[in-house]
């Protein structure tokens, strides 16, 4: 579950414009919420039209559902969950799919959308879980495998050719990210230029706040708390034309047997990850991209992640980790040292 909650001043930038003409809206989406702050086009009614703005928003997140969510039976990934080999899939789910075959490459398979039968198994999915004895994690693990999922173009169609009928494919580590960006450039093609989207904790911030200055984004302290009501900062973010997202293992975990057992699940040894990293945000270009690294960036654990992000200076992150006396330590990137808010 991604924790990372958005602090927004509501000012304009111009010098005779009041509060109120930065509009907000929010709403629900993917199982969770979407708040949105733009300073509105004055030479534009439509960007003007809060109903009218909140309308195509909303229409467009409830298309793009019917493609990723898992919760929808005759959504597309439901489809391809299903028991045929081959799936026709639209151009949501191609995008999505594309994205995450690129990340899975690049992390050696810590990132694998393929992983839905461990995370059912473990009871993070869409089904109820199951005794996660070796003999079942390891036949789960049989099915997962990016590399056995192929999608293609067939004349003007996209198929996924799957190698088992049985292997399912799970886009919670990476849909919201792309719900973002797909709504920041619905905003920019309305000609909105300053606007700041956040749906479950991801972020796309562009242009100024009200205020003129940089968004300001919160990152939260990982501190253990599955009824998702404690929220303190540990630091907070100057976002400038930047997407954000954040990972961690404080939020959506349970307790079996004396032990935590934390929903970011390694495909490769189809157990919870185990490691000292806490939390782990990342900074790109696209939301989608800091989505699905953010998640790899669990599995990967401290060392890993800060020998990726040196080979990779295009990511920016922020990563919270527990040192050799369970103290909270912080390092991050030389970006992300230029996007820390100083004390007002």
């Amino acid at each position: 579950m991604k924790s990372i909650y958005f602090i927004c001043l509501a000012f304009l930038i111009s010098c005779n414009a009041t509060e109120n003409a930065l509009i907000k809206l929010e709403g629900k989406t993917m199982g969770t919420t979407y708040h949105i702050s733009y300073l509105p086009n004055v030479q534009d009614k439509v960007t003007q039209d809060e109903t009218g703005m909140k309308a195509a928003i909303d229409t467009l997140l409830v298309a793009f559902n019917r493609s990723v969510s898992t919760y929808i039976p005759t959504s597309t990934i439901s489809c391809v969950n299903g028991q045929d080999t081959m799936i026709e899939v639209d151009d949501y789910f191609a995008r999505v799919f594309e994205s995450a075959r690129e990340v899975s490459d690049k992390t050696g398979g810590a990132f694998d959308v393929t992983v839905m039968p461990l995370v059912n198994g473990w009871g993070f999915g869409y089904t109820d879980s199951v005794a996660m004895i070796k003999a079942t994690v390891d036949s789960l693990k049989s099915l997962v495998d990016y590399r056995k999922v192929v999608l293609s173009k067939v004349g003007q169609k996209w198929m996924i050719t799957k190698k088992d009928k049985r292997m399912q494919v799970d886009f919670s580590a990476i849909a919201k990210g792309y719900g973002v960006d797909l709504v920041a450039n619905l905003l920019k093609q309305k000609g909105i230029n300053n606007y700041m989207v956040e749906i479950g904790g991801e972020v796309v911030a562009k242009g100024k706040n009200g205020k003129g200055d940089a968004w300001k984004i919160g990152v939260e302290k990982p501190i253990d708390d599955a009824s998702g009501t404690n929220h303190e900062f540990k630091e907070i973010l100057k976002l400038e034309n930047k997407a954000l997202a954040t990972s961690g293992n404080y939020r959506n975990f349970y307790i079996r047997d004396g032990k935590k057992v934390s929903h970011e699940i390694d495909p490769k040894t189809g157990y919870p990850a185990l490691n000292n990293l806490l939390s782990a945000t990342v900074v790109a270009n696209d939301c989608m991209t800091a989505d699905a690294y953010a998640t790899a960036f669990m599995v990967m654990g401290l060392d890993k992640t800060l020998q990726f992000l040196n080979a990779n200076p295009s990511l920016d992150a922020y990563l919270i980790y527990a040192g050799e006396k369970g103290e909270m330590k912080t390092t991050y990137t030389p970006g992300v040292k230029n996007m820390i808010a100083k004390p007002d």
